[in-house]
């Protein structure tokens, strides 16, 4: 990731932290050393130091640092010393100018929480403190130098250790949100005020969602609140000299529903009147996302957009000359820089079509059909289709194996029409296989009511549904999808639909056998902020969250027709849903393929090539594929 100010560049990685270097544009050279040193007060630790996060101080050549959760400022990048503007940070427990892990993961979704003002005098910021926080505790075999017969070798260690995190599950304390207004004009004598929350929230749980400056001022600032249910949203303005925030307006959910995090709203200079995206209901049934224009001195509420579509968040300069246009499908990806005025394309950045299109006319490429069928109770999934390269049309007797890809979680959206080489594209290419992904109720812009309160129930069914009406003898599709041999698979919520839909038992005849990625069983055992937005509170809805647990279905599921993977590290699925399925598994004698990637998070990053070419060899086995070389029929591209 990279920033570039004038002659300066300041490259950066946030997740784990990183050296700082900066690359001099103007002379092509590091400087100094290749990466600036960074000396801390607090760290014994030679250079270079882990760094959370590096940033611009706006159009300055000054920097925001964050290291060991405390926010420094760098005046240059040439300058070796640094201002420690913040003192209270505490290693896991207390963060300032960077999310916790629950923020990071399920809130914000961002690995930032400060905004500097427009002149970079001041400086907004937030501080998390998870003191009441749970701590989940994770095993860690990271190899480690070890002596052995007089020579260093890489070995693990004898015992595992561990490593921790706090991970709040539902009914258990939250983080606690605070923040901050830092003058930051004179070094010498800092300045910090807390912004209070509006008073709507007092004596409540409640998560901050958003944030950011009011004009150019330094004086405004606005914040997005949202309760712990999350179905109370307000967007407050604070003030100075207190900054105490005032209600601007507020949203309240559906009825059975639960409001989404949206981007922070576009507030104009003077601060009356701001635009933002909220869920507007469109028919009887579903709610899109749409933009709202709100006069706050009128009290005056606008609907922008209409129609059964979502629009998406996008915010970008719009004194910009320039824009850039990137196309990412169905055709290969390309994008160009557009004049602002006139839209006229002033260049081609990049066009994968050049060379790369060459190169596909001479693969195999499966063949892809969207298209919608219908559920129970008058609702709609969307199907998509990849056929392997041998599937002609006028094919008679050619029934092919299925898989199926679920997701499931709510607002999720796995039917699109960009342009990926992915797993699925190599299954049915070389396995000759019918991938099929799904966008069932729950999906994003299809009832969220349907999964209100009970999860693992309508976009289970809907998943069987779905592939049952595929099979039906009327569907144009059925004569080509061998009802013999369907499998499913799915990762992390998908994963816990895959679960469920075998927990069926005898009650589904539809599919085979299936794989579950990193899953979640048990929403005891989740985080707080996703899963009581759904599910409610465990006290009020204790019903929900058993008819929910994956665990409660594992004597329903065939024997050697269930593959389970989980990397040991995983943070957003803790390894422990895993292992209280297999327990329950092996208590009901269900045999089952089991593999754990030690070290590894929920995206498996190390170990991807092992983990599809398990999945690859289990449904072989499973749908019997075959995956030696054919020849393609020579006949025209439908």
């Amino acid at each position: 990731m990279s920033n570039i100010f004038r002659n300066y560049g300041c490259f950066k990685q946030h997740q784990l932290g990183s050296s700082l270097g900066f690359w001099n544009i103007a002379s092509e050279d590091w400087f100094p050393s290749h990466h600036i040193p960074v000396r801390f007060e607090s760290s014994p630790k030679a250079q270079p130091e882990r760094l959370q996060y590096v940033s611009w101080l706006r159009d300055t050549t000054s920097l925001l640092i964050i290291f060991n959760n405390d926010i420094y400022y760098r005046h240059s990048p040439e300058d070796e010393t640094n201002t420690r503007l913040t003192f209270t940070g505490q290693p896991d427990v207390v963060f300032n100018g960077v999310p916790d892990w629950l923020y990071q993961e399920d809130v914000l979704q961002s690995q930032e929480a400060l905004w500097p003002s427009y002149d970079g005098t001041h400086l907004l910021y937030a501080t998390f403190n998870d003191t009441e926080v749970g701590i989940l505790n994770f095993p860690w075999f990271q190899t480690e130098a070890v002596l052995a017969g007089g020579k260093a070798s890489n070995r693990p260690m004898l015992f595992p250790g561990s490593k921790s995190i706090r991970y709040p599950t539902p009914g258990t304390p939250i983080p606690q949100v605070q923040l901050w207004v830092l003058d930051i004009s004179n070094l010498t004598n800092l300045e910090n005020y807390q912004v209070m929350p509006p008073n709507a929230l007092e004596g409540q749980d409640y998560y901050m969602t958003s944030a950011g400056w009011i004009g150019q001022k330094n004086t405004e600032v606005s914040v997005v609140w949202i309760n712990r249910a999350q179905n109370l949203s307000i967007v407050s303005a604070c003030l100075a000299p207190n900054w105490t925030c005032i209600e601007s307006h507020t949203e309240r959910s559906l009825e059975r529903a639960w409001l989404e995090v949206q981007e922070h709203p576009i507030f104009s200079p003077d601060g009356d009147s701001f635009l933002m995206l909220a869920h507007v209901q469109e028919g009887r049934r579903e709610t899109y996302t749409h933009i709202k224009h709100i006069t706050v001195t009128q009290q005056h509420i606008a609907v922008l957009s209409h129609g059964p579509h979502e629009i998406s968040p996008q915010s970008d300069n719009y004194r910009a000359p320039f824009y850039v246009l990137q196309c990412e499908g169905p055709g290969l990806p390309l994008a160009g820089m557009h004049n602002s005025t006139s839209h006229k394309l002033l260049k081609i950045l990049y066009d994968t079509r050049i060379g790369h299109g060459v190169l596909l006319q001479d693969l195999a490429m499966p063949k892809k059909r969207s298209f919608e069928v219908p559920l129970p109770q008058g609702s709609l999934a969307e199907v998509q289709l990849l056929l392997p390269p041998s599937w002609r049309e006028e094919l008679r007797d050619a029934a092919y194996p299925v898989v199926v890809e679920v997701n499931g979680r709510p607002g999720s959206k796995s039917v699109t029409e960009k342009f990926v080489v992915d797993w699925a594209t190599f299954m049915s290419s070389h396995c000759d296989v019918v991938y099929i992904k799904l966008d069932v109720r729950g999906s994003r812009g299809r009832a969220d009511k349907a999964l209100y309160r009970q999860l693992g129930g309508i976009e289970v069914q809907d998943q069987i549904s779905a592939i049952d009406y595929l099979l039906n003898k009327d569907h144009k599709y059925h004569k080509y999808l061998d009802k013999t041999r369907i499998g499913i698979w799915g990762w992390g919520y998908g994963g816990y639909v895959t679960s469920m839909v075998l927990g069926m038992g005898n009650q589904q005849k539809v599919f085979k056998c299936g794989i579950a990625v990193n899953p979640i069983t048990d929403w005891l055992y989740y985080n707080s902020a996703f899963t009581e937005k759904v599910l409610g509170l465990p006290t009020e809805n204790y019903k929900g969250y058993v008819q929910a647990d994956a665990t409660q279905r594992a004597k329903n599921i065939p024997r050697k027709s269930f593959f389970l993977l989980h990397g040991m590290a995983d943070l957003t699925a803790p390894y422990q849903h895993s292992v209280l399925l297999s327990r329950a598994l092996a208590e009901h004698g269900v045999l089952f393929r089991y593999q754990s990637y030690p070290d590894e998070g929920h995206e498996l990053s190390g170990v991807l090539e092992h983990v599809y070419s398990s999945m690859q060899n289990f449904f072989e086995e499973c749908l019997k594929l075959d995956t030696e070389e054919r020849e393609l029929p020579a006949t025209e591209d439908t």
